[in-house]
């Protein structure tokens, strides 16, 4: 009969393992159709999430050209960090972020343009480093502090432990002398389980990060492989960096290491904590982690750029035409030329050609396509340096700052009305400027403030700008601003189209100022009752006749 057993219980272990191996087939092959199917098509990300940015704010304080935060919310950068991020590792996702802040000029966005094209052009070995990624995941556990200061992660007392952990050996003789060395042995072994049960809080949130980047090394190995052939350069430099960490390997994998369930799990819980070996392990990582803290950081860097071109790479086969940026020469004038250019957030865009050589000023209704021109300028100019893409038929440009003032908000907390912020958000602009080549971009300037002055400071504060060696862009409604500046601002328009059916626009960009008025009519298709509209018609003619408003209120 124990034959018998014996073949049941062989039977059962082997569609057990039947069965996982099956399971386990079947979310590989679900993963794999989703990395093919996915390359090309708008992420499904829906929405920012809390802990993204990590990374960025660790590298944000290195002296180099970003974007600030005014200028990152004034373009909506957020949504299009969602549309670019295919990511399949934190990694990766946290290092786009970053990267979107941070443009590198022409020869950094050269050389991401040249990683881009190498994963268009070897999609094997794309979908390899993309299955790779997705095996180390998307959701690492807050790895980032790890890169900045690994010394930060030290325990309290960490140079106290190899005494406190020899200390219940040292006392175990004592037991023979009597109770008080029973005592003294006792009191050790508390001390050492005190020790662990504080320290367990901390120790395992750091321990999942030891044991992500841990994995992030190991994964940096095999893509180190992958890429032998087709990015020589970038698998050589990884494997120099891998081949110094080696002493690091070991210990980082270790300390990270689960334990197992079941009663050897208890035992070796409890054998940690009166040894404390757990707490030496994790303090003897986090001591080569520091000394090798430039290699681990090399490799992290590497893993970006490759999941970086990934992303680009997917971006553009999934947007309705790109091209590489051409950049203007540091001696040539502030200029900047686009063909058939378009927001990237457009799914169905409308595409517009110009060339701007000096401080334009941007006129038409609302809803006619200025403010999305202005940030679809601003936009690609960022992805330009950040990616070497831009969602254009031919986009050339200066590699300077971009800086803007568009969505400003007042801050009740603070005190601080919309004008106050709108000023304050302005003046940025303008020292920006006056330190040196900017592209700077302005939606509604002043618009916080009564009529004459807002045209008289609007006026005053970008005649100032224009003895600056910036470029400025300014969406407006107050033609005012186009004849005042005439002479020195250079203008276009949008238009729309009114009819009985309502208003229409192309979002086409024109030369020259608005010159439509369509306010008042718009009032009759939206509704308005007619003695309405006559009295504003009667309004705007008195107005348009005499500079003067009824009752005696001039401009």
């Amino acid at each position: 009969m124990e034959w018998f057993f014996c073949l049941i219980a062989v039977m059962v272990t082997a569609i057990f393992a039947a069965f996982w191996a099956w399971q386990y087939q079947r979310r590989k092959k679900a993963l794999m159709k989703r990395i093919r199917s996915a390359f090309g098509q708008e992420p499904a990300n829906g929405k920012l999430q809390k802990d993204t940015g990590r990374l960025w704010e660790i590298w944000k304080s290195e002296d180099c050209f970003t974007v600030d935060d005014q200028t990152w919310s004034d373009l909506g950068m957020d949504d299009v960090y969602l549309r670019l991020d295919c990511c399949e590792s934190a990694i990766g996702k946290e290092y786009l972020y970053a990267a979107l802040h941070r443009p590198l000029g022409p020869e950094g966005a050269a050389h991401r343009s040249e990683l881009r094209k190498a994963m268009e052009q070897n999609p094997d070995m794309r979908f390899a480093l993309q299955m790779e990624f997705a095996r180390l995941g998307r959701y690492g556990r807050d790895f980032e502090h790890l890169l900045n200061d690994p010394k930060q992660a030290t325990l309290p007392f960490s140079r106290f432990y190899p005494i406190f952990a020899l200390l219940p050996w040292v006392s175990l003789p004592l037991l023979f002398f009597g109770p008080q060395g029973g005592l003294l042995c006792l009191c050790a072994v508390c001390l050492n389980i005190a020790l662990s049960v504080a320290a367990k809080p901390r120790l395992e949130g750091e321990l999942q990060a030891l044991g992500y980047l841990a994995a992030a090394l190991q994964t940096a190995r095999r893509l180190a492989k992958l890429t032998h052939s087709e990015l020589p350069e970038l698998s050589e430099e990884l494997r120099l960096n891998l081949d110094s960490l080696r002493k690091l390997m070991g210990p980082l994998s270790a300390s990270a290491c689960p334990p197992p369930a079941g009663d050897a799990g208890t035992f070796q819980e409890v054998a940690g904590m009166l040894t404390l070996w757990p707490l030496l392990f994790y303090g003897r990582s986090i001591k080569l982690l520091a000394r090798s803290q430039k290699q681990v950081c090399g490799v992290i860097r590497l893993l970006g750029e490759l999941e970086l071109a990934i992303a680009s790479a997917s971006f553009c086969a999934g947007v309705p035409g790109w091209c590489t940026p051409q950049w203007a020469d540091e001696k040539e004038p502030v200029r900047v030329e686009c063909a058939e250019l378009y927001h990237p957030l457009l799914s169905e865009p409308v595409k517009n050609s110009a060339v701007f050589e000096q401080n334009t000023l941007f006129t038409g209704s609302n809803a006619s396509g200025k403010s999305t021109f202005l940030k679809a300028i601003a936009v690609n100019a960022l992805l330009a340096g950040c990616l070497g893409v831009c969602c254009a038929e031919k986009f050339r440009l200066p590699f300077i700052p971009v800086i803007s003032s568009m969505a400003v908000r007042d801050d009740l907390l603070a005190g601080e009305s919309y004008f106050i912020a709108e000023l304050r958000s302005l003046l940025r602009l303008v020292r920006q400027a006056q330190a040196g080549p900017c592209l700077c971009f302005v939606d509604e300037i002043l618009k916080g403030t009564n009529t004459v002055e807002r045209i008289a400071a609007s006026a005053a504060v970008l005649e100032q700008m224009d003895q600056t060696p910036a470029l400025c862009f300014v969406a407006t409604h107050d033609g005012e601003l186009t004849r005042i500046l005439s002479s020195s601002w250079d203008n276009r328009h949008f238009r729309e189209q009114v009819t009985e059916q309502g208003v229409s626009f192309d979002y086409r960009l024109y030369d020259g100022p608005s010159v439509t008025r369509n306010a008042i009519a718009l009032l009759d298709t939206m509704g308005f009752g007619q003695s309405t509209i006559q009295r504003a018609r009667e309004l705007a003619a008195c107005f348009d006749k005499t500079g003067t408003w009824p009752g005696g209120t001039s401009r």
